[in-house]
């Protein structure tokens, strides 16, 4: 199928050919992406690997990348993968975000970045279980193939397409600009729920074998155009003989298949109409027999005396079939009270029962709302009884009488000479009171006869 892009555009934009250009830019460089989701719906960030000769990074491939976004980057002369990237994908991007699950089940594809012995011992010693896909099944079996690739290509189809019309011609794709495409088309494609649809297609999980099963048949033989003992192609009048002639003529038409259609044609409409008719008569014939299957009653036309040999004219039959029938509209009548009725005490019962009920929660709240204030009154005794003691035992200590002071000691060196002697003295002078204690120290000058 072919896909056709409608721009609009100023008349200048498109006699230059500006736009026509840039939609078809001749930048054909690969950069490779590894991806890897989970099947509860769960993406790794995503690892790219731009073609490089240096193997380096540029600062100019990345300008926009912010501290807040989860990627990895990598360079190879290619731009495609290999084993060294495959084992630095599963060290450094798998194990990270996956390493706080004790055992963990990988399934790849063949790919030898993936099947090599490097890759294998590593992930065996880290308790990584790893399943390798059947050679040519990852379109019927690996959620990516299946349900993720595909979004994320036409995502960033918009997005580049986006680029160039709002360019006007002016900017063409380059690595720069990658990135910045490719982080929304991601975003838009890797969400949870086509991830989890993508693994339900493969029948992955949740584990449904038929779901791949029924798309994987053996292609089966043509079955060939019933023919009589002559040779000759048989009108087809059932459905899977036209459904054969129908296959038939696409590849092979002929007259003769056409004039077989157009006979099965003129016969199945002669059946179809005689049918119909049939069926019409069939249907008038069984409502006119529910009409008479009806329980018969009498009219009671000749009253108590059923001996009388009577003729009633119309009026008198239509007047008592218009009895008959008020007084079954009043039986009605009476169903319909009764059911009335019934239906009355049926909801009063149910609203006793919610009466009942909310009773019942009532009793219960205000059993609960009595023991919180019986408890809150025991906790406000508990405190009263608290303070009290407490106050009492303040008390008992304020009266006791106050201790004195200690007399200040003198601690007088003896002076060995006049010098050493004159000496300032220092008095500790010792104060306690009832509830704080002090200790302080004062500065006594030495008696004159010392000067």
């Amino acid at each position: 199928m072919a896909a056709v892009t409608k721009r609009i555009m100023s008349k200048k934009a498109y006699e230059t050919g500006r736009i026509t250009a840039a939609s078809q830019d001749g930048n054909r460089e690969f950069i490779s992406l590894l991806a890897c989701v989970s099947a509860v719906g769960v993406a790794l960030p995503p690892a790219l690997l731009y073609p490089g000769e240096s193997g380096d990074l540029q600062d100019g491939w990345l300008q926009d990348l912010q501290a807040e976004e989860q990627a990895y980057f990598g360079v190879s002369q290619t731009g495609w993968s290999n084993d060294a990237f495959g084992l630095q994908w599963l060290q450094k991007v798998f194990q990270k975000h996956t390493g706080h699950q004790r055992r963990r089940l990988l399934i790849v594809d063949g790919h030898s970045s993936h099947v090599n012995m490097a890759f294998l011992n590593w992930a065996t010693s880290n308790q990584i279980f790893i399943l390798i896909l059947p050679p040519h099944s990852t379109h019927r079996l690996q959620p990516l193939d299946v349900g993720l690739f595909q979004p994320l290509a036409t995502a960033y189809t918009k997005q580049l397409n986006k680029l160039t019309l709002e360019g006007q011609g002016y900017v063409s794709m380059k690595k720069r600009h990658f990135f910045t495409l490719f982080r929304q088309a991601w975003a838009d494609s890797f969400t949870e729920d086509n991830i989890q649809s993508a693994f339900k297609k493969a029948g992955i999980w949740p584990i449904d074998a038929e779901i791949v099963i029924s798309q994987i048949q053996p292609p089966r033989p043509k079955t060939p155009l019933s023919t009589d003992d002559h040779g000759v192609i048989k009108t087809p009048y059932t459905a899977k003989a036209i459904r054969q002639m129908k296959k038939s003529i696409k590849e092979e038409p002929t007259q003769e298949k056409m004039g077989k259609v157009f006979k099965a044609i003129d016969t199945l409409q002669a059946k179809s109409s005689i049918l119909e008719h049939k069926n019409k008569g069939l249907e008038n014939a069984i409502l006119l027999d529910k009409k008479t299957k009806g329980k018969k009653r009498k009219l009671n036309m000749q009253g108590g005396d059923a001996c009388n040999a009577l003729f009633w004219s119309t009026e008198e039959v239509l007047e008592a079939q218009a009895q008959l029938a008020a007084k079954d509209a009043e039986e009605e009548q009476k169903k319909v009270a009764k059911a009335q009725k019934k239906a009355s005490a049926e909801a009063t019962r149910k609203q006793k029962e919610e009466d009942k009920k909310k009773k019942v929660l009532e009793r219960a709240i205000a059993r609960e709302a009595a023991k919180e204030a019986k408890a809150l009154r025991e906790a406000e005794k508990r405190e009263a009884k608290e303070a009290a003691k407490s106050a009492k035992a303040l008390e008992k200590v304020q009266k006791k009488p106050p201790i004195a002071p200690p007399r200040a000691r003198k601690a007088i060196p003896k002076p060995r000479t006049n010098a050493q002697a004159s000496k300032a003295v220092e008095v500790e002078v010792q104060e306690e009171e009832v509830v704080l204690r002090q200790t302080r120290t004062r500065v006594v000058k030495p008696p004159p006869h010392f000067e």
